[in-house]
């Protein structure tokens, strides 16, 4: 009796110690790549670390803009491309102060300051454990990028072309070690010679 008692608390131990590392590991965005479109949008694409047990795994990501539009997520493992499934995904916008009161009850004070912040939660099936290298891709708006060029004459008929860009970030996250893109559009402004 003792044994079986004994057997069974190992592995209710292990399964709750699998559990908590799928549920609980949350890496840092890397690799983050912005595609900014004139029209106030941008493709977001950034890598992410995560511990996966075999089989159902739920996921939840901080450190994500408030702006993302929830169809457009695309979730990917690069470790597991051909048996990783996406069940679920979506988006939840939380205010930091329901986050820190949540299971505790209404706040007392009504002066707190909230302060929203999105979290991306993904439902993942895969045969594989361990570590896994995952790509998150999504569309967010209220990033608006706006290039300005300064063309430099040098001597013997050269030109170099130096750019700068204005950034009015409203997608509620700050962005760090990121690169951005502009596209280049196929249109011409009004008067600009084409050849």
């Amino acid at each position: 009796m003792k044994q079986i008692v004994l057997q069974v608390t190992i592995l209710l131990s292990v399964l709750t110690a699998s559990i908590y590392a799928v549920e609980g590991h949350n890496s840092p965005p890397s690799n983050v790549c912005i595609i900014a479109f004139r029209d106030g949008t941008a493709l977001w694409r950034e890598g992410r670390e995560v511990v996966l047990a075999k089989g159902m795994n739920k996921l939840e990501f901080s450190e994500v803009p408030l702006t993302i539009d929830n169809p457009s997520i695309i979730i990917r493992s690069l470790t597991e491309q051909k048996n990783f499934k996406v069940v679920e995904t979506g988006v939840l916008t939380v205010s930091k102060s329901t986050e820190s009161n949540a299971g505790k009850g209404t706040p007392s004070t009504t002066q707190e300051r909230l302060e929203p912040s999105a979290k991306l939660f993904a439902s993942v099936l895969t045969p594989k454990s361990g570590r896994h290298q995952c790509e998150l891709l999504y569309k967010v708006s209220g990033l608006q990028v706006t290039p300005r060029y300064i063309a430099l004459l040098g001597s013997k008929g050269t030109m170099d072309l130096m750019g700068l860009a204005s950034i009015n970030n409203g997608c509620g996250l700050a962005i760090n070690n990121a690169a951005i893109y502009l596209p280049v559009e196929a249109t011409s402004p009004p008067g600009a010679i084409t050849p």
